[in-house]
């Protein structure tokens, strides 16, 4: 096996090709399999579809600090692995609509 050359490219969806070193390390150090099953469980406890400041907000009561920008990427990720889905929108106190998950 040829060992990977500058031009190579790694598909890693936790991280932009643009991102700075510091931030390629931090998500290879990142649990994704963890803050997967965390968004899971918080949207077990909304029972209803919600948002990713709905389910931020339940993380939260239950002593798990994540910001939306974590939240929306475990979303898309499982999503891509049929574990929930994209049920409607509604509009966020903001005035921008935003996208409504439930579990699949």
């Amino acid at each position: 096996m040829n060992p990977p050359s500058l031009f190579d490219t790694i598909a890693d969806p936790d991280v932009r090709t643009d991102d700075p070193p510091t931030s390629k390390v931090a998500a290879k150090q990142l649990d994704v399999n963890a803050r997967e099953a965390e968004v899971t469980e918080a949207l077990r406890w909304l029972v209803c579809a919600s948002d990713t400041h709905d389910i931020q907000r339940v993380l939260a009561e239950h002593g798990l600090r994540r910001d939306r920008n974590c939240v929306a990427r475990r979303l898309t990720s499982l999503e891509r692995k049929g574990l929930v889905r994209r049920c409607g929108f509604k509009d966020a106190t903001t005035g921008r609509r935003t996208t409504l998950w439930r579990l699949a």
